[in-house]
């Protein structure tokens, strides 16, 4: 990621870029990647995060809108939510259109999500894991 120019791939064993960068209208200021390692999301100067397809480049979703500056964005544990933070001090969570598996796959990652909702706050999720 870079405040001047857009995110890219780069190959680990050529230390080349992959051709296709991950375009926003204005500089990236932070990349992570998911749990599995198969998407990253950035957080754009542009007021835009947006989840990308980490072999491809490809865009998995559309724009995730803020009033200002995106600062900072993160996945949850289990990969099925995306935490945004924007330069006006706002934080949003954003749910992935993924496969979320069966009912009994969704409850362990669940309880491992790194957030949870107690009386419409969000907070950091304590629950033990499996």
């Amino acid at each position: 990621a870079s405040a001047a120019h857009p995110a890219r791939f780069w190959d680990p064993r050529s230390a080349k870029p992959l051709p296709e960068p991950l375009e926003h209208r204005a500089g990236v200021a932070a990349a992570a990647f998911s749990p599995d390692g198969t998407r990253v999301v950035t957080a754009s100067s542009d007021h835009t995060a947006r989840v990308w397809d980490a072999r491809t480049g490809k865009p998995l979703t559309d724009p995730f809108e803020h009033h200002t500056i995106v600062t900072a964005a993160a996945f949850s544990r289990d990969g099925m939510r995306v935490a945004t933070a924007s330069y006006d001090d706002s934080a949003r969570v954003w749910e992935l259109p993924i496969d979320q598996g069966s009912l009994a796959d969704w409850q362990r990652h669940a309880r491992c999500s790194l957030f949870a909702l107690e009386n419409g706050v969000l907070v950091n999720n304590h629950s033990p894991c499996p």
